[in-house]
């Protein structure tokens, strides 16, 4: 599941573009969207996360900076605690609606309009099929798993202080976290800063029995 990474950093956050595979037989957008909901659980795994709270493991490798943190997917609006080593207690919350929205994995032609595939490529030895798209912060190109269907990869531009920058995500390790799957470990770089996050759990609020 992505949801960590958009709601953490702002979807999308470099890793070096894949290398062009071939762009016979294509698979439709579409249809790769919707394969990466099957892939994480599908409809009713994505919604189980409208109550649930992330705990997670991050790191600023280019700034030797380490914390942990949880993302509040319940609160309103959602709300995210850091807890950084040498820098502190850090709060924030999430207004816009996309960056928390607990059903991205299921709205991803919502979030990422215009889609098309561009083909495959390989990424770490991975062969994706590509999907140029609109994305909230402008055009991305998403790299989904050929064989398994888990969204791997983002790439884009964003606006920064310091002006137009490269931002990358990269999702590895999709593990189940009781009944979704999510990525483990989430790399993001916009310009030369690095995140690393290694999600721990996932905890979700029961509804009581009457």
């Amino acid at each position: 599941m992505t949801l960590a990474s958009c709601a953490l950093a702002g979807c999308p956050a470099s890793t070096p573009p894949p290398a062009p595979v071939s762009t016979s037989d294509v698979v439709p957008a579409s249809s790769l969207f919707e394969r990466h909901l099957r892939a994480v659980g599908g409809q009713r795994a994505v919604e189980s996360m409208a109550s649930a709270t992330l705990h997670f493991a991050i790191a600023y490798p280019d700034r030797g900076v380490e914390g942990t943190g949880r993302l509040e997917l319940a609160s309103t609006p959602a709300k995210l605690v850091l807890d950084l080593a040498g820098i502190g207690h850090i709060e924030r919350t999430y207004e816009d609606s996309w960056s928390t929205d607990v059903h991205f994995d299921a709205h991803l032609a919502r979030h990422y309009t215009n889609a098309r595939t561009i083909g495959r490529a390989e990424l770490d030895g991975i062969v994706v099929w590509e999907v140029e798209a609109t994305g909230p912060t402008g055009p991305v190109t998403l790299a989904f798993d050929k064989s398994g269907g888990e969204l791997i990869a983002l790439r884009g531009e964003v606006d920064t202080p310091d002006g137009k920058q490269t931002t990358s995500s990269r999702f590895a390790d999709y593990t189940d976290f009781g009944g979704i799957r999510c990525a483990r470990r989430i790399t993001q770089r916009t310009g030369d800063s690095v995140q690393v996050i290694e999600l721990r759990s996932i905890d979700r609020e029961k509804t009581p029995v009457k």
